[in-house]
Formats: C-alpha cells, structure tokens, sequence
C-alpha cells in the first residue's frame, strides 16, 4: 500500500529513505526452492536417521583396521601417486559392509567431515531407499545445510533449472551438487587456513596404523611427539608426509619405529638457521640424504631425475645414462625412499619421481642444502659427462628408439648431435 496516496501540499526535511533490497523475495524464493528439494529428499537413507537408529554399527572394538583405512582414504587419498576418486567396499552379504560404513559415516560427521550420505537398502519399508531416483536431491540437500553460501548455490540451480528433477542421474549431479561446489569453492576465503589441525590428524592416522602394523604399546609415541612435530612443520603438509615416509620405510629394514620417530624428534636445524620457515624440512630432508653412501651424487641424481630427465624416461633408462657401475642406483638411492618414488628393480616402464617439488627447492638453494647444493653448471656438465660416457656403452639408452637431446644452460647443444646415428658420427670423427 502507498502510504503517500493523494497526499498534497506537504513537504518532508531532514529525509531519510532506507532501500530495502530485494533480498527478502530472494530469501522467500530459496525457501520455497529448498522446501521443493526438501520434498525430493529421503531422510531415511542418511546415516543418522530414525530408520537406521536399529542398523549394525561396529562395535567399537571390531574393524577397527577397516574403519582405518577407510577412514584415511577419504582424508590423505588425494596425496596418493595415483589418487582415487572412489572406493568401492565389496563382500558377500552379511560381511558387515553397511555396518563399517555406517560406523566410518558417523567418525566423519563426529570430526566434520562428513558432507552428505546416502545408504540404499532392499529391504526398506521406503521405497526411495530402494530406488536411484531421490539419490542426487538427497545429496544436494545435505551439502546446502553445510554453508550459507551453499544453500544458496543449490537454490539458485534449481531456479534456473526447475526442471532439474526430471533429468537423468548425471545431469542432476552436475546441476545440484558439482556446479553449486565449484561456484562455492571459488569465492575467496574469509579467513586464512590453517593446516595445522589437519597435519596433527594425518600424524595420529598414521601413527596409529604404524603401531598397529609393528604391535607396540601406545607409549610408542611419547606425549608431546605429535604437538612437537605439527609445529615443525611450520604448516608444510610434505614435513609430515616424509616423517611418516621415513619412519614406515627405514623401520622395514631396523624394525624399531621408535628408535626412528626419537630421531626425528632430535633433528633440528641449527641455531643460525632455526627461525627459517623451512628450517626443520631442511634438516630432515639433510638427514635423509646423508643416509646415502655419496649424499652430494645422490642430489646429482635427483636434479637430474627431476630437472633434465624427459617425463617418458623410464627409471631403467636413467639408471643406463648415470650409472658407471651395475648397482649404482640402488647403492646411491636405496635409503631414499621416503624422498623418492623408486620404482621396482623388474619394473622397465615407470619414471623415477619425487614426492614433492620442495626437495628441488632445497638442493638448488645453496642456502638451504649447504655441501648438497647442485648449481646448474655443476648439474649439466654432470650430465653431459654421463651422457657421452654412455653413448659409448652397448648399454646406452641411445639404443632406442627415441631420439635424445641435452639441453645446456635453456638450449639445445647445436655442436651435439641430437639423433644416436649423428652422435655416433660425431664421437667418431672427434675420437
């Protein structure tokens, strides 16, 4: 109603008008459009429902190492060489799959972690648990209780979409659950992350597993250990990640994790370098290298394998370029596993890699590496020696059927020939 209606012969001082947006008839509109997917939704088949209050649960002291592994796929799995975007739990009937899921959903939500859920189930008295049809709406409701700006993502899908729900499965996951998610994930953040939470539960996983797996008594890790190491890590996941490395590989061959996590415990940069934000990564990264019976040819050897080596280079054809003796390889990097994906001896295809681009980062800065540090001109005569020593071996990697070049200083050697038939030519004529 205008509350000026035929109103004449006034005037108005000192006005002050308060616009009211329209924010209330878009609030109203989301409602009405979350009470529409409300009424697509099956509340039974969330984990916590009523109808699940009587379904098996673990008991607490049973799958644990199921649970646990579970549990770390959904948190670490993206750190995996080859990260999985699913993980399909198979058995016979009666194995206790919904029981462990049901248990693994409730950690989750208990640790919030837990977006959404959906059990299906045959023998439900609702015949949308026994249905695909109300899956994504399920879904889709869930994650809009999670955030404001995610309630208002998937409302506003369904606005320009009304329609939505009588599309297949995959258009409505990508309508109501992927584009709100992407949309939401690319508005900045309000306040800086902190990982250090997340370093703090990666290391107990982990930890946990580590005393499951060599049967120790909880005081395997001493009260503070986990404190200590998150705040060495300065908030760099990869401080945690090699920690973990180092102790579960080296305590293969020594047997005694202990021993290994007291050690890293004592590890430290020195006092000039202490304040540094990669002092403790330094040091353990330092320690791990001179494990190596030649530390400064073992960082030759990962600048090469990260820096020069072609990604189609197999580990064996690194190992034919480098090598000057059968074994080299193994004898220089053995102890390195925790900084270096190495591939089986019988394994003839995949590349050696790192784990993480900040051991490049470190034996280059001569600050950081010390005696470790491999300079680019150190690196590429390193190489090129190698490289002219192996085009003389029937072992040579020139013999096959890739072409080969070195790069110098950013470009290519115009004096080197760049096929194995030229280089034989030229290593001939200079012989």
């Amino acid at each position: 109603m205008n509350i000026f209606n035929k109103a004449h012969d006034f005037q108005l001082g000192d006005l002050i008008v308060n616009q009211m947006a329209p924010d209330w008839v878009s609030g109203a509109l989301e409602t009405l459009l979350l009470v529409e997917l409300q009424a697509r939704t099956v509340a039974e088949a969330m984990h916590d429902s009523k109808e699940r209050c009587d379904a098996p649960k673990c008991h607490p002291d049973t799958r644990i190492a199921a649970q646990d592994d579970i549990y770390s796929w959904i948190i670490y799995g993206g750190s995996d060489p080859e990260p999985k975007n699913l993980k399909w739990i198979t058995g016979p009937a009666g194995t206790g799959k919904t029981a462990v899921m049901g248990s693994v959903a409730e950690r989750c939500k208990a640790n919030g972690l837990l977006a959404a859920s959906f059990f299906f189930s045959a023998l439900s008295p609702s015949i949308d648990r026994r249905q695909k049809t109300a899956f994504v709406p399920t879904l889709a409701y869930q994650l809009a209780q999670h955030s404001r700006e995610m309630k208002y993502a998937v409302a506003n899908a369904i606005e320009q979409n009304p329609l939505v729900f009588e599309m297949n499965l995959f258009a409505q996951m990508e309508t109501l659950v992927l584009q709100p998610l992407r949309e939401v994930r690319a508005r900045p953040e309000n306040d800086p992350f902190s990982a250090d939470e997340d370093i703090a539960l990666y290391l107990r996983v982990k930890f946990a597993e580590i005393q499951r797996r060599y049967h120790l008594s909880h005081s395997w890790c001493p009260r503070g250990a986990i404190p200590t190491l998150v705040r060495n890590a300065s908030g760099q996941f990869i401080y945690a990640t090699t920690v973990v490395r180092f102790i579960t590989d080296s305590a293969r061959v020594t047997g005694r994790p202990q021993t290994l996590l007291h050690l890293v415990l004592q590890m430290g940069p020195n006092d000039t370098a202490s304040q540094l934000p990669f002092a403790h990564i330094d040091a353990l990264y330092t320690h791990v290298l001179q494990s190596s019976p030649d530390p400064g040819l073992a960082a030759m050897w990962i600048w090469f394998i990260r820096r020069q080596a072609p990604r189609w280079a197999s580990s064996c054809e690194v190992n034919q370029l480098l090598q000057t003796v059968d074994g080299e390889a193994e004898h220089l990097l053995g102890n390195l596993h925790s900084l270096v994906k190495i591939p089986p001896s019988d394994d003839f295809t995949t590349p050696y890699d790192l784990y993480h681009k900040s051991l490049l980062d470190f034996i280059t800065d001569p600050d950081r590496s010390k005696r470790l540090c491999v300079d680019l001109e150190q690196g590429e005569e390193f190489v090129l020696n190698r490289y002219l020593k192996a085009c003389r071996s029937e072992l040579s990697p020139l013999h096959s059927h890739h072409e080969t070049h070195i790069s110098i200083q950013g470009k290519a050697m115009s004096f080197l020939p760049s096929t194995r038939e030229d280089l034989r030519g030229f290593l001939s004529a200079s012989a």
